[in-house]
């Protein structure tokens, strides 16, 4: 079992529910029945099967896999929010906005079309917010005035990337209700974000 599924299970409220059921339906036999040690011990031995067998229902129920399979996503997000937070505001308050209408489109629409795509969107600025920091933090210590010049440049280029894929979610969204309408469309959006994420890698790649 991954780590990450290990940890759904472990903080799961079914799973201290289901513990502390088990707990109380072992106490409450004890102390009814008063039976002898051996079965007792066969009542406890009872339980931890029961215990051991919980985590095995719980990974097969639907809630868990929606849970297990949005938990990169969530933690792709927060670890971009985190970063921003360094970043200026002509980038920082693009991409947070790209953020909010990735999430927006995410609940309008439910269809699993472009989830690869945005979540593509994501890790991409992940990508571009942590060169966008790297990038500004040797601006302000070293440099020729071209080398600052080229610095200046690709920086600018960064936040324009950021603002068009902020254009293009924008656009996206405002389409739900047409495009749920008009399936013809979904190509055309697709190709859209296809788009966005070869500006944001065609960004990230650029150096100094």
């Amino acid at each position: 079992m991954e780590r990450r599924a290990m940890q759904l299970v472990l903080t799961s409220p079914f799973t201290w529910l289901a513990l502390v059921i088990v707990a109380g339906l072992e106490a409450a036999f004890y102390r009814w029945f008063q039976p002898p040690i051996t079965l007792a011990a066969i009542m406890i031995g009872v339980g931890g099967i029961l215990l051991l067998m919980w985590p095995v229902l719980l990974l097969r129920s639907r809630s868990f896999r929606e849970q297990y399979q949005e938990m990169p996503y969530k933690l792709d997000v927060s670890e971009l929010q985190k970063r921003l937070k360094a970043c200026h505001a002509s980038f920082r308050a693009p991409a947070e906005e790209c953020i909010v209408m990735i999430e927006k489109i995410q609940q309008e629409f439910q269809a699993d079309t472009f989830q690869g795509d945005l979540e593509r969107i994501i890790e991409n600025l992940i990508e571009l917010t942590q060169n966008h920091l790297q990038l500004t933090s040797r601006l302000e210590r070293f440099g020729t005035p071209q080398q600052k010049q080229l610095m200046q440049s690709i920086l600018a280029q960064q936040v324009r990337s950021v603002e068009n894929s902020l254009t293009t979610l924008r656009a996206f969204s405002g389409n739900l209700t047409l495009l749920e309408a008009n399936p013809e469309d979904i190509e055309k959006i697709g190709s859209d974000l296809r788009a966005v994420n070869q500006e944001l890698e065609h960004v990230i790649q650029k150096e100094v």
